[in-house]
């Protein structure tokens, strides 16, 4: 069956089947339609698909850098840390460092003055023996008045004895005279003492061999050899304090100046109130020397107790070294 082709109207029907004839140039439009529309849909799959691996891509690249930014952001973190951390030590140690430097500052001075105070000690243990057994500059004897003008030599010391080679009281200006007749001498007491000098000025004595030892706080008269009959007390000095004591014994029967009975009558009365007038004012000034050395044995003692500290002290210092 044959169509016409310039006639498009040209149709019919068979039973249900409706044909209709179409020209050249309508199924060439067609055609460039079906094309266009095939070249569209592909374009917009391509389109579809470019730009779905586009977006793939950029959330990779978005995804990259957020693991990026995140190590970062932990590597940062760790820095900061650590720079913090070490900004803390470094504050610790600029506050530390001073309090250090002042430490050992400290710590020098002491053990400075620890090996000038070792050293010291040596010296001292050294010297000391020396110092002992020769005359001691500073005397421990000293001159103790009592009453009636009478006097006694004292060791001032209570720790150890000392021993008195020689001694001398010279009077002073304004004192009373000195007693020669009064005065008992070691050499008169039968001591290995000889008098150097025996005048109203001067009572003087040395001692022949190794000395006359004194104990601790011990005490030896010397007699009456100041003029001080009416020093009721004891001072030296004659004053209202010993005409109180005459009169708080007046008329009693007692002996010795401290009682008031100053002519040694046995009984205070007035003869004791007539010395007691005549001799009112009147002082004991004086110049007492005295040359000591401490005995031989306590010398040799001390040095024993200086070399066992000394040894003792060594002893400790290795143990020190040791631990």
């Amino acid at each position: 069956m044959k169509y016409g082709q310039d006639d498009l109207s040209n149709l019919y029907t068979t039973g249900d089947v409706t044909v209709t004839a179409v020209s050249e140039l309508a199924a060439f439009l067609l055609l460039i339609a079906g094309l266009s529309v095939c070249t569209m849909e592909r374009f917009r799959s391509c389109s579809g698909r470019a730009r779905a691996l586009r977006y793939y891509r950029q959330r990779e690249k978005s995804d990259g850098l957020r693991r990026t930014a995140s190590w970062l952001r932990a590597r940062a973190l760790r820095y900061y840390r650590q720079r913090e951390r070490s900004d803390g030590s470094r504050r610790t140690a600029s506050w530390l460092s001073p309090r250090a430097l002042r430490y050992h500052k400290q710590r020098e001075k002491p053990d400075g003055l620890c090996r000038t105070a070792s050293w010291l000690r040596i010296a001292v243990v050294a010297a000391a023996p020396i110092l002992m057994c020769v005359p001691s500059l500073a005397s421990e004897i000293a001159l103790q008045h009592g009453p009636g003008g009478a006097a006694s030599l004292v060791n001032t010391s209570v720790d150890h004895p000392v021993v008195l080679l020689s001694y001398s009281v010279t009077r002073g200006e304004g004192g009373v005279e000195l007693l020669p007749e009064g005065w008992d001498s070691f050499q008169q007491q039968e001591e290995l003492f000889y008098e150097t000098s025996a005048t109203a000025e001067l009572l003087s004595e040395a001692a022949i061999a190794d000395g006359l030892l004194f104990g601790p706080g011990q005490s030896r008269s010397i007699g009456i050899p100041f003029l001080l009959r009416s020093d009721a007390d004891g001072d030296g000095r004659i004053n209202l304090v010993d005409f109180a004591i005459w009169k708080s014994h007046r008329k009693q029967t007692l002996t010795g100046p401290a009682f008031g009975d100053f002519n040694y009558s046995g009984v205070v009365d007035f003869e004791d109130f007539h010395i007691l007038v005549q001799e009112m004012g009147n002082s004991a000034a004086y110049a007492f020397e005295a040359a000591t050395a401490v005995p031989e044995s306590c010398a040799l003692e001390t040095f024993g107790i200086g070399l066992a500290i000394l040894f003792d002290r060594r002893r400790s210092r290795s143990r020190k070294r040791e631990d």
